[in-house]
């Protein structure tokens, strides 16, 4: 389950790149708000009562060396977990009216969403500092802005 959650966003970037421009807002949405009920649902069946991490998925990923994909939720997580897809549908919403370059506005936001729930913090800067470029805040970072023109 915190792996569709986790994809959702992935998928919707995907879509995104497939459909006409004029349709790339509402599949962000549709995306975000998919991560979003995704969560709810855990959250409405998450023991309160219970020690541990729970909704637990783990697959071996490279046997030989021992390691697996490996994740779960706890109480704390959750309400981050929450937090992050509250935000999400929001985002979207507040940057409606993008119309400067919106499908690769809305994929790298995708991408974004993606970010909070993977153990690379990393690999969220990319796409940050991409939308940071693509005249959002071209004026900020305007060296940034030639990556997707």
């Amino acid at each position: 389950m915190i792996t569709a959650l986790t994809l959702a966003p992935v998928l919707a970037a995907l879509i995104i790149l497939a459909v006409p421009e004029r349709r790339a807002r509402v599949v962000a949405l549709a995306g975000s708000l998919i991560s979003l009920g995704l969560m709810v649902y855990m959250l409405m069946h998450l023991d309160l009562d219970a020690k541990g991490v729970q909704f637990k998925e783990k697959i071996a990923w490279i046997p030989g060396f021992g390691i697996d994909y490996f994740v779960g939720l706890d109480g704390v997580n959750a309400l981050v977990l929450l937090l992050a897809t509250l935000l999400a549908p929001l985002v979207v919403l507040a940057s409606w009216k993008q119309e400067e370059r919106s499908r690769t506005y809305f994929v790298l936001l995708c991408i974004q969403f993606t970010g909070p729930f993977r153990y690379v913090y990393r690999a969220q800067f990319l796409p940050l500092v991409s939308l940071l470029g693509t005249g959002v805040g071209a004026g900020l970072f305007p060296h940034q802005a030639f990556w997707f023109r």
